[in-house]
């Protein structure tokens, strides 16, 4: 709760390595293209996602494409 979904997932990268940063980002820190996020089942933008701040109760997926 009160971290933002950019800090989820430097947590993810640093839990469980290269492999999750090279899944979901782009060299630049982005995500990459065709990545879907959704945040309690609304799909957001990949420009504003990562700021969005997460509640104790969040759902958040990541879709690769498909």
């Amino acid at each position: 709760p009160g971290k933002t979904v950019r800090e989820l997932v430097d947590a993810l990268v640093g839990e469980f390595g290269t492999n999750v940063r090279e899944a979901l980002l782009k060299e630049n820190g982005d995500f990459k293209a065709g990545i879907r996020i959704l945040l309690n089942g609304v799909i957001y933008p990949v420009e504003t996602i990562m700021r969005a701040i997460l509640k104790a109760d969040d759902a958040l997926i990541f879709k690769a494409p498909s």
